[in-house]
């Protein structure tokens, strides 16, 4: 079943920028999550809606002659993913153009692993089985997923809150939960998964790239949110104005969303 009429952020090469300025921010995060979740030399990843490759190109790089299989539906992120693999003489790591609910591995990947994929699908469950169904007997389950109202500024902006209530309000309407964090845990004992982890962090920012998530994201939803009739372009363009200078001022204040980390093992 193809479920990507339900991603609300925009792709292709804009999308991938966002996604590049996230993964920088998230990086010592999520490297550290994942050595702890058994990531060493020479194990076999499945990075699960892996968007323009970054975590899979990280984890490459440290597994040695160990292997990455990078999967997402948008072809436009994969052909550049692959090139960044060219470009950075990655060679033990493959980008797939498929979605999460087609994947058909089967006792394959010693970790299996999806960053904010989740909170995107219809169908989460049904999503996280096959991932089970992708690691060997053993093999560790992570997953990063956030919850949207998790999110703070300081001080208070109204631009920032009225971005924060289009994004769960789109998402929302293509059958997403902005919400699910929380969930992830109740989600693993579902799909029978055992040893059930968790953490949750929430980087912060004055400056810096990290910041610009909040600008980035409204920016990439925004098709989404005027087809959806729940702004017009005129207004949203509004709120990336107000944002913008909120976000360029250092005595501000933007978090990203509060990030639940789950793991454990089939």
């Amino acid at each position: 079943m193809n479920d990507t009429s339900h991603y609300v952020i925009a792709g292709g090469k804009e999308g991938k920028r966002r996604l590049n300025v996230l993964a920088d921010a998230l990086y010592p995060f999520t490297k550290d999550l994942l050595e702890k979740s058994g990531l060493k030399e020479g194990v076999s990843f499945l990075d699960n809606g892996c968007g323009g490759g970054n975590v899979s190109l990280m984890v490459a790089s440290i597994i040695g002659h160990g292997t990455v299989t990078g999967i997402d539906f948008d072809e436009t992120i994969i052909s550049l993913a692959k090139q960044d693999a060219i470009d950075g003489d990655i060679p033990n790591v493959s980008f797939e153009v498929n979605t999460a609910y087609d994947i058909d591995y089967s006792n394959q990947f010693d970790i299996v692993y999806a960053r904010f994929l989740l909170s995107h699908l219809e169908r989460p469950l049904a999503a996280l089985q096959k991932m089970v169904q992708a690691a060997k007997p053993g093999a560790a389950i992570v997953v990063e997923d956030l919850q949207f109202s998790g999110h703070f500024c300081y001080p208070a902006n109204d631009a920032y809150q009225q971005y924060l209530q289009l994004y769960a309000a789109v998402v929302k309407r293509k059958g997403g939960n902005a919400e699910i964090g929380p969930s992830l845990i109740d989600l693993f004992k579902q799909a029978g998964i055992r040893n059930i982890d968790f953490d949750i962090i929430q980087p912060t920012f004055t400056k810096g790239q990290g910041k610009w998530m909040a600008y980035l994201t409204l920016e990439k939803i925004k098709d989404a949110v005027v087809k959806e009739q729940l702004a017009t372009a005129i207004e949203v363009d509004g709120l990336l104005l107000q944002l913008k200078t909120f976000t360029e001022d250092e005595s501000t204040l933007m978090s990203l969303p509060r990030i639940f980390r789950v793991w454990g093992t089939k």
